[in-house]
């Protein structure tokens, strides 16, 4: 809550965040997408999904922090907290989760089917004789590392520190 001195400054800061994130996030799909570890058909596919639930919070948000204490050196959490309604936020957050999960698994293998693909996962992740438990894995994923670092990232941070500066509405564009 620390008063801003020149907002276009502070902005282009924030915009150093993001583009520190997107660049360690480009690093992170590159590696993942081409060394041995990750390709290999035999152990491949579990490493993926078990690396990236927990390395794809920390490489989203750990710039984030660092930037935050030492770049703009600032005191304590670059995200804002709030507790209201954070209960009926979580359970809402929780039941959206699981909507989106059902959906997001009918829209992909209706269009796996409309491709022509079937149950031939080949075509999406690259390897042989991926099944239902590696697809239903890797949306897990998504829903529990990818998901709530990214919102944390964009409304937490970007936007909440853009709204230091702007009106909320310019914040939210």
């Amino acid at each position: 809550d620390r008063p801003v001195r020149n907002r276009w400054s502070f902005l282009f800061l924030v915009l150093i965040v993001f583009v520190v994130k997107i660049l360690i996030w480009g690093t992170y799909r590159y590696i993942t997408g081409t060394a041995w570890l990750f390709t290999n058909p035999e152990y491949g596919r579990e490493m993926t999904y078990w690396f990236g639930t927990f390395a794809k919070p920390i490489l989203q948000l750990g710039p984030v922090f660092l930037l935050w204490w030492f770049i703009f050196k600032e005191k304590g959490s670059p995200f804002k907290f709030t507790k209201k309604n954070l209960f009926s936020s979580i359970v809402f957050g929780f039941i959206m989760a699981l909507v989106f999960f059902f959906v997001a698994t009918f829209v992909y293998f209706a269009t796996m089917n409309v491709l022509g693909y079937g149950r031939d996962f080949h075509f999406v992740a690259g390897w042989d004789e991926v099944g239902w438990h590696l697809v239903i894995a890797t949306m897990f994923s998504y829903m529990i590392g990818t998901g709530p670092a990214e919102e944390l990232f964009s409304r937490g941070f970007l936007q909440d520190q853009t709204a230091r500066v702007f009106p909320v509405w310019q914040a939210m564009v």
